[in-house]
């Protein structure tokens, strides 16, 4: 048994080489399939390259081919593709920012889509993007990688990258106990913004709308949603955080459907006011609302996340641009700083959104 590879990141063509006793180009040759080399020569590379975890570079491909690019920035997509990411409502627009400064940087990018297990435990996953993330490394994908993900993120799962001491930025997630670099919306500035925004029009029944997941995403809502709760001086009861199961429309429906006509969990008044976890989330909103035959905005005032359906809904919704494309441009500037000063402390950009006004919100009803 060959002893593993005792250093953090990615097994080399030479560590190969110094296992078997032989030179890198010998080894080389052997991993080609050359018919120079003995076959029990190559059964022994084989079996020691296998051993040690070793995968061929993509950089010394590249280099072979004279085709040497400046600096590789991968663009990890984890638990979906490239289309489904690129049509979704942040992923066209952070995609583009990313490469607008790309030049900039020296980025040469490029995606790297790794499907996640549909079903499983939240473990399972965390292994699952571990070992992919892992595979990234020892095949030498990028100089530098950024982690784009629908779905929560785990900071032990990105201890490949640590451990092989790559720089990353991660994309609209952080973590409280240990930092990274990465860019984010401030969205409890947003929120709180919100919640602020229709006490001023005179609201004093409130809801906020968000999933029943824990994420950094999620939890910097909450952070701004109380914060301007208490700062307006609002009834802790009647302006509640309700949940709703992330990824099933239906829940969200039934929750909606439940606030109109049963009121709010605490207090079981009917709420004017609603802010949501995202536009997608308010457009169910504006349906429930209609088909049970509520006005919007004249009885209730709806205010969304995201700015990229908001303008084409009935009504045009009230939201906040998040500044998606600026995010993308932070990001890889973020990237090319951390490819220039390895070793730095980690940074946290954030993106502050803005307040788009439409027709979703209106002053509060009469009594």
């Amino acid at each position: 048994m060959i002893e593993t590879h005792p250093r953090g990141g990615r097994t080399r063509l030479r560590d190969v080489a110094a296992a078997v006793g032989l030179s890198s180009a010998q080894v080389s040759r052997a991993l080609a399939g050359f018919g120079d080399v003995a076959p029990a020569t190559r059964e022994r590379v084989l079996r020691a390259a296998q051993e040690l975890g070793y995968r061929p570079s993509a950089r010394a491909r590249a280099l072979r081919q004279g085709s040497a690019a400046m600096r590789r920035c991968a663009v990890v997509l984890l638990g979906t593709t490239s289309e489904a990411f690129g049509r979704s409502a942040q992923g066209g627009p952070i995609l583009s920012g990313i490469l607008t400064q790309a030049p900039a940087e020296r980025l040469e990018v490029h995606l790297e889509a790794v499907p996640l297990p549909p079903h499983g435990s939240s473990a399972e996953r965390e292994r699952a993007v571990a070992e992919a993330l892992r595979r990234l490394v020892a095949e030498d994908r990028g100089d530098g990688f950024i982690i784009l993900t629908p779905a929560s993120t785990t900071q032990d799962a990105l201890l490949p990258f640590d451990e092989a001491q790559v720089p990353y930025v991660v994309v609209n997630r952080h973590f409280e106990t240990r930092p990274v670099n990465c860019v984010t919306i401030d969205y409890a500035f947003a929120v709180r913004a919100a919640v602020e925004h229709l006490v001023r029009l005179g609201h004093r029944r409130l809801a906020a709308l968000l999933p029943a997941r824990d994420s950094s995403t999620v939890r910097d809502r909450e952070t701004g949603w109380r914060e301007g709760v208490a700062r307006s001086g609002l009834v802790a009861q009647e302006a509640p955080i309700v949940r709703y199961i992330d990824g099933d429309p239906g829940s969200a429906r039934r929750v909606v459907e439940a606030l109109l006509s049963t009121g709010l969990p605490g207090s079981g008044k009917i709420p004017t006011g609603v802010v949501c976890h995202t536009d997608t989330l308010a457009h169910a909103v504006l349906q429930a609302a209609s088909a049970a035959g509520v006005r919007v905005p004249e009885q209730l005032s709806v205010i969304g996340i995201e700015d990229v359906i908001a303008e084409y809904l009935t009504p045009p919704l009230c939201t906040f641009d998040c500044h998606l494309h600026q995010m993308g441009v932070a990001t890889a500037a973020l990237l090319g700083w951390a490819l220039e000063e390895r070793g730095a402390a980690p940074r946290r950009e954030m993106i502050r959104p803005e307040l788009v006004c439409r027709a979703s919100c209106g002053p509060a009803p009469a009594p």
